[in-house]
């Protein structure tokens, strides 16, 4: 129920806790400064906190039946899931395109939620590198180039290579 609850009532926290493990972990990577890797562990427990929240409150939101139950939709076919993603992709090309960060950045992250994820266990089998790159690319790479205000070639570029 604490997953289901901040995948659906708060999507942003979920990305940003994301965010934060990979900026940990690249600071690593790159053995960055003592001072960096502070700085990206803040970030990350921050958003860690503020998933604890957002968990609780949606619960309890949920207890109460103050919210509507959370219901799975399942598509007819992981191909068809797969094709309704490369759709979407396509459309945040077209939304960013349009000088609309913030509508790109949300079809980016109800995506990943709400398609990626329900095919995600059977790519996991098939290709377990790739489904965590693309997890990265969904959580982080795209929403941050976006939000950086990346040319549109270069967002156009990561959905292309996510495809």
């Amino acid at each position: 129920n604490f997953h289901a609850a901040i995948e659906s009532n708060y999507v942003p926290v979920y990305a940003s806790i994301w965010q934060g493990l990979f900026g940990v972990r690249q600071a690593i990577e790159a053995q960055q400064p003592i001072a960096e890797l502070r700085t990206q562990q803040d970030a990350l427990e921050q958003s860690l906190w503020q998933g604890l929240g957002a968990v609780k409150l949606a619960a309890q939101f949920q207890a109460r039946g103050l919210v509507a139950n959370i219901e799975n939709t399942v598509a007819t076919s992981p191909v068809e899931t797969l094709t309704q993603v490369g759709q979407l992709l396509d459309r945040v090309v077209a939304k960013y395109a349009e000088r609309l960060p913030e509508e790109a950045v949300s079809i980016v992250y109800d995506t990943y939620l709400t398609r990626f994820e329900g095919v995600e266990g059977d790519l996991i089998e098939q290709n377990a590198d790739l489904v965590e790159d693309l997890e990265v690319d969904f959580n982080v790479t795209l929403p941050q180039a976006i939000e950086g205000a990346a040319s549109v070639d270069a967002v156009r570029d990561i959905v292309n290579e996510m495809k």
